[in-house]
């Protein structure tokens, strides 16, 4: 699927695997190699919409960087960077 335009780019691609209701994605969501908590940001906060307008069903975020997240992580995340 392409998500953009967005934030972080004009075009961003993400993967939907069903099968585990995961979305493979790159640069969207920041979460420290250490498992810490995530850090969102703008471009967090417009892929949270997208998940949330696209109908799938999403229960985990597997990067191209870093540790995999939960929905509930993302959720929060976006939630305390609007605070």
């Amino acid at each position: 699927y392409d998500i953009g335009p967005g934030p972080h780019a004009e075009e961003m691609l993400v993967a939907y695997i069903p099968a585990i209701k995961a979305v493979f994605q790159g640069d969207l969501l920041n979460r420290p190699a250490n498992g810490d908590y995530p850090i969102a940001n703008e471009t967090s906060a417009h892929f949270l919409k997208w998940i949330d307008s696209s109908g799938l069903v999403v229960e985990t975020i597997i990067p191209v960087h870093g540790p995999v997240t939960t929905i509930e992580e993302l959720r929060r995340a976006v939630a305390d960077m609007k605070k």
